[in-house]
């Protein structure tokens, strides 16, 4: 009932508030946050924005000017591209990123309806491929394989995910080290070499953002980038005695 309103006539509608915003924007880029809304212009008084719970932007019918633009840490209001609708926020860095919503007022009755919360995460993307290493360089069935994935520095961190033959890594052998710097991470992989890895083991190092989504298409992540290694794998040969007569 929260939703619903009474016109003119005492017959009740709903309303329904929507913010349209990017997830992912790069540094130094432009978001533009709309805010979508079923309700009469002429019953419309007031639009606003905010992060956190902070006012950045304005909307109220009547004033002279109708927009009013408060405080937006890490980035600058494009006044060219913003009105009751939208707010276009330029020079983004990474201290804007955050939790965003927008709340529509209506002017009779006075009643207001916020949106639901979109989360904008301003990165920089990784420069490089990640980095795979190991301790042997052959193996053969019952070795122990240990191997390490370094990403490239990147904002947000990026997270890292094995791929064993194309199938993803069990978490049991998966071990995350801290941050060497702040904006990259390593993770170690240790397993036994068995039969099912001969005669050959592709491993493959997934470094995106966000994480592991349950594919390998890169097209759907906001950064992706991949190593992949292959090893051949000796089979252990059971030589039995025989005694002769």
């Amino acid at each position: 009932m929260d939703d619903e309103l009474l016109d003119e006539d005492h017959k009740c509608y709903s309303i329904r508030v929507a913010l349209r915003a990017p997830r992912y924007v790069m540094v130094n880029g432009t978001a533009t946050l709309k805010c979508e809304y079923d309700v009469n212009e002429n019953q419309v008084y007031k639009v606003e924005w905010l992060r956190g719970g902070n006012k950045i932007y304005q909307f109220i019918k009547g004033r002279n000017p109708p927009f009013n633009n408060f405080t937006v840490i890490g980035a600058d209001i494009d006044w060219t591209e913003s009105d009751e609708k939208r707010v276009s926020l330029k020079n983004l860095q990474f201290e804007a990123s955050g939790v965003y919503i927008c709340e529509v007022t209506t002017d009779n009755p006075i009643y207001t309806k916020p949106s639901e919360e979109e989360y904008l995460v301003v990165m920089q993307t990784q420069s490089e491929n990640p980095r795979i290493s190991f301790n042997e360089a052959d193996y053969k069935v019952g070795d122990i394989l240990d191997a390490n994935c370094t990403s490239s520095p990147a904002t947000p961190v990026p997270e890292l995910t094995w791929l064993l033959n194309g199938k993803k890594a069990d978490e049991s052998l998966i071990r995350s080290y801290p941050e060497s710097m702040k904006s990259s991470s390593m993770v170690q992989l240790t397993m036994a070499i068995t039969m099912k890895q001969a005669p050959q083991l592709i491993l493959t190092c997934l470094s995106t953002i966000p994480g592991y989504m349950g594919h390998v298409n890169g097209t759907e992540y906001a950064d992706y980038r991949d190593a992949t290694i292959q090893r051949p794998i000796a089979s252990t040969k059971i030589m039995k005695n025989v005694q002769r007569r």
